[in-house]
């Protein structure tokens, strides 16, 4: 296997863009995604297209990905493997030699079905064998079918074909219903394993994340010092109406030996500048009364309030004495010598 950059992580860039991106980056090879490599040739020919790949360097490792042809039947199949063929013929001129299949989105499986997504795997491992490539099936996390990789291996295993493999996404892996026992399966069959996808995600938990939340792997790891033993999170008013307070939660909640508790306290008082004002001093007070100052004033030694909102710092500060800081400020300070800021 050779280690390359998913164009799935670029989707807005063209096909050109990524090359000469990959290339300044020092990045020698690119999964292709394979619907902007087909627009790419709409208004250029494979051979310039060879030479943007030769002049820079970069090899297609992989191709992503083919769907539709484990289930589908009738005119939905003929037009589906007509597809795939078309794009066997694009890996063979481009020397792509593993391309990636998905299973059919469907919204109910039963064993008909997986007969018929073995028969469909098998026919499409056959095919791909006359371009010299390497099927690589992804389960992904919140299919109805193919979502763990057990399920994949025993579809590849079931199939037959030697070319035919997993690809094992470690995202999907981690989203999933897999289980680590599902690891001991590739160890009794190392060569069903085709392709890997590795990605890391931080600041949303497994149930909720998708495939925008992925970050390269390494990102979503800070090494952090223990902290303070408690930290009262406040959530900002614009922060909590987009929904981004437990984003803020589950990274805060990874400072070693520390206590998080949320204030879910509601409004500060201050809003923005409406707390300045003289009219609206005494309302701005009762708001941040209502909960927010009692449970900062009762705070236990060695907490630290948290508040993402310039304005409910210092509401605050003013109201209560303490202050608060922004939880970037205290991440930052907690950050291990060897972390960059």
């Amino acid at each position: 296997m050779k280690p390359c950059i998913s164009q799935a992580t670029t989707m807005p860039r063209t096909f050109a863009e990524d090359i000469a991106n990959c290339a300044d980056a020092g990045c020698d090879a690119v999964e292709v995604w394979l619907t902007k490599l087909e627009q790419h040739l709409e208004t250029e020919s494979a051979a310039s297209t060879q030479r943007l790949l030769s002049d820079r360097n970069v090899q297609l490792a992989a191709a992503a990905y083919q769907g539709g042809l484990l289930l589908s039947q009738g005119d939905a199949r003929k037009a589906h493997f007509d597809h795939f063929r078309r794009r066997l013929d694009l890996c063979q001129q481009f020397n792509i030699k593993t391309m990636l299949v998905v299973a059919d989105f469907v919204d109910k499986v039963d064993a008909t079905s997986l007969d018929r997504a073995m028969v469909s795997l098998a026919q499409a491992g056959q095919w791909a064998a006359g371009f010299d490539v390497t099927l690589a099936l992804e389960f992904r996390a919140k299919n109805t079918f193919c979502a763990s990789l057990d399920t994949a291996i025993a579809l590849v295993s079931q199939c037959g074909e030697s070319n035919v493999g997993v690809n094992l996404d470690i995202f999907h892996y981690y989203t999933g219903p897999s289980k680590f026992d599902d690891f001991a399966l590739l160890t009794l069959t190392p060569e069903r394993l085709a392709h890997v996808q590795i990605a890391d995600i931080a600041g949303v938990t497994r149930e909720l994340a998708t495939d925008a939340d992925r970050i390269l792997p390494g990102d979503g790891d800070i090494p952090l010092t223990p902290g303070p033993a408690t930290i009262l999170l406040h959530g900002h008013c614009h922060q909590k109406s987009m929904g981004l307070v437990p984003p803020a939660r589950i990274l805060l909640a990874r400072v070693p030996g520390a206590t998080l508790v949320d204030a879910d306290a509601g409004c500060c008082g201050m809003a923005g500048s409406f707390g300045y004002s003289r009219d609206h001093f005494e309302v701005s007070r009762a708001i941040g009364e209502r909960k927010l100052f009692p449970a900062i004033r009762d705070r236990m030694p060695d907490t630290t309030v948290v508040a993402s909102g310039t304005s409910c710092r210092h509401q605050i500060a003013h109201f209560t004495g303490a202050a608060a800081v922004h939880p970037a400020v205290l991440l930052q300070s907690l950050l291990t010598p060897e972390t960059p800021a």
